[in-house]
């Protein structure tokens, strides 16, 4: 079901230990990163490639970083990333698709590590 603007709502079900259904919730799906209005959500989205469906998913970006969604909806509601993570996503930026045999083929970065300086936090 798509709603306006350009964002597609899937139901996605979490299961428990014993594989029943737990709950159900819409997952965001961005077809352009400019759909979403907060600045690190947008520069998040910006910075992934699209998945096999040619959508700009977090959950896609989570398994490129070796993470889970959790994670990343953490930086969102926080409005604040750690530099190395910064220097991880612009890494994956430079992503442009992947071959037949998934290995990713590399381009110019959509994204630049400045772009993330109003939320990058220091120790």
């Amino acid at each position: 079901m798509e709603d306006g603007r350009g964002i597609v709502n899937r139901t996605v079900r979490m299961y428990m230990l014993t594989g029943k259904p737990q709950e159900e919730y819409p997952m965001p799906t961005y077809h352009s990163p400019e759909d979403q209005t907060d600045g690190l959500h947008r520069l998040l989205l910006r910075a992934v490639p699209e998945n096999k469906h040619g959508n700009k998913t977090i959950l896609f970006l989570a398994e490129l970083l070796g993470l889970n969604r959790w994670s990343i909806n953490k930086w969102v509601g926080k409005n604040r990333i750690s530099p190395e993570r910064v220097v991880q996503l612009v890494e994956i930026s430079k992503i442009q698709g992947f071959d037949d045999n998934g290995k990713p083929i590399l381009g110019e970065p959509r994204v630049a590590r400045e772009d993330f300086d109003p939320f990058v936090y220091n120790f």
